[in-house]
């Protein structure tokens, strides 16, 4: 509906450790789903994991899902998506091959 509105940002712990994050909103709930894609640059080592995490808030409005690329010589990737809803409402696709960034809802 255009009226889509978001924001990033970096928050650094140190010079060698941070996290970037993208946050969205919709006052017309225009927003149907998110997805990452991209090359991880895992080369197909380690595994990728991901699922649901659960709800929360009043009334278990908030369901997180999540997506993990370990277990290779780079860094770990880590993943997280909150979203406000019922759970019925989503669904997580995500790539198995560790070097494809495909997450989303």
């Amino acid at each position: 509906s255009g009226d889509i509105v978001y924001t990033t940002f970096k928050y650094s712990a140190s010079p060698e450790r941070f996290v970037w994050m993208a946050v969205f909103d919709s006052a017309s709930d225009g927003i149907a789903g998110f997805k990452t894609t991209g090359n991880n640059g895992a080369d197909g080592s380690g595994q990728a994991t991901w699922g649901w995490l659960g709800a929360a808030g009043l009334n278990d409005e908030f369901h997180g899902w999540y997506k993990e690329i370990s277990g290779t010589p780079d860094p770990s990737i880590n993943q997280l998506i909150i979203a406000q809803g019922p759970s019925s409402s989503w669904t997580q696709n995500a790539s198995r091959n560790t070097d494809e960034g495909l997450n989303g809802l």
